[in-house]
């Protein structure tokens, strides 16, 4: 289910990026970081890692990770790839200039289902636009600006609280601004 994920195994791990009921930390053995100055070594279950959090914190950088995966024949990990790819492109705006979703899903909901419920697919602020195919991405559809991202952002969390009274948390990282 992680193949298709966009982004580099570090801030996949620091993220602990996931789809379709897999995440990067699943496979996880340990980490090397560099965390004030020194060179660490973290264990998988040191690490408390959690729905969309690796569990690191923000001044920790990942230097390496070692992954353990299951053994399998190649025919059937390829079919299995192919098919998790066919359902993102059927499902996801593949090949669009995206920051891949946006928010956290609640508990039991999808963040998604939410957002195109509050009638906010299609809505754009400048070049920023809520996808058609995807609520949860927001796609730039040219001259977007990280102000147009923000204030689309702070709209539909604004939108989906009200009609829903639930808040939706990033799940991209924001910096300088918060």
């Amino acid at each position: 289910g992680l193949v298709g994920i966009p982004g580099t195994v570090g801030g996949a791990v620091f993220g602990n990026a996931g789809a379709y009921g897999c995440e990067i930390m699943d496979v996880v053995q340990r980490v090397t970081v560099l965390r004030e100055g020194s060179i660490v070594v973290l264990e998988r279950e040191d690490i408390n890692a959690t729905y969309r959090s690796g569990g690191l914190s923000p001044d920790t950088m990942i230097l390496g990770v070692h992954i353990l995966l299951k053994r399998d024949d190649k025919g059937t990990l390829q079919e299995r790839m192919n098919e998790f790819l066919q359902m993102k492109k059927k499902t996801q705006p593949i090949g669009e200039r995206s920051a891949g979703c946006v928010f956290k899903n609640p508990p039991a909901e999808s963040a998604a289902r939410l957002i195109d419920e509050a009638g906010f697919k299609g809505m754009r602020v400048g070049d920023i636009e809520v996808s058609t195919l995807h609520a949860n991405f927001f796609i730039n559809r040219g001259q977007g600006t990280a102000g147009d991202f923000l204030a689309l952002m702070d709209a539909v969390v604004d939108g989906v609280r009200k009609k829903f009274g639930i808040v939706l948390e990033p799940e991209i990282g924001i910096i300088g601004r918060r």
